[in-house]
């Protein structure tokens, strides 16, 4: 309720109007940091080809559980809320890109092993293991594009 009273912030005075040719010149610098396209490849792939909820009421209906929908649908969250309250540990990360690849593959195993399993309260820890799998590669993606990516260019790229 508090946030409805403030007034928007002004843009910065160096600010420049969007145009082709800053789209042109965040995809630039993305092509030419393989770090960057690592990144969104992982991301995407994940994404793309383990996004699960479409078939959530296909699963619950499968599963005899169709008082589940909103568990499945609410289990990433959960997942990704309890790896974000006990995210302290990963600030002694060291090497973030095996930390994205690391998260994106548990995001699949976990997507996988929710496909596999015929017990509603197993396919609802691994939809959880999911969303902190997923939360994990989140982390990773945004330190990468904080430390690399320079601040006149964030709005393109991350």
């Amino acid at each position: 309720v508090l946030c409805l009273r403030l007034s928007p912030a002004p843009p910065a005075r160096d600010a420049q109007k969007p145009s082709l040719r800053g789209i042109v010149e965040g995809a630039r610098y993305a092509w030419s940091r393989p770090v960057l396209l690592g990144t969104y490849a992982i991301d995407l792939a994940a994404m793309f080809f383990a996004f699960p909820n479409t078939i959530f009421p296909f699963l619950a209906d499968d599963l005899d559980a169709e008082w589940s929908l909103g568990l499945m649908y609410a289990a990433g969250s959960v997942g990704s809320l309890v790896l974000g309250l006990t995210s302290g540990w990963t600030s002694r990360v060291r090497r973030h890109g095996l930390f994205v690849v690391f998260g994106a593959a548990a995001w699949g195993l976990a997507i996988a092993a929710a496909g596999w399993f015929s017990s509603v309260w197993v396919v609802l820890i691994c939809l959880a293991v999911a969303g902190a799998g997923d939360m994990l590669s989140g982390l990773g993606r945004a330190t990468i594009w904080n430390q690399t990516i320079p601040e006149e260019l964030r709005g393109r790229l991350a």
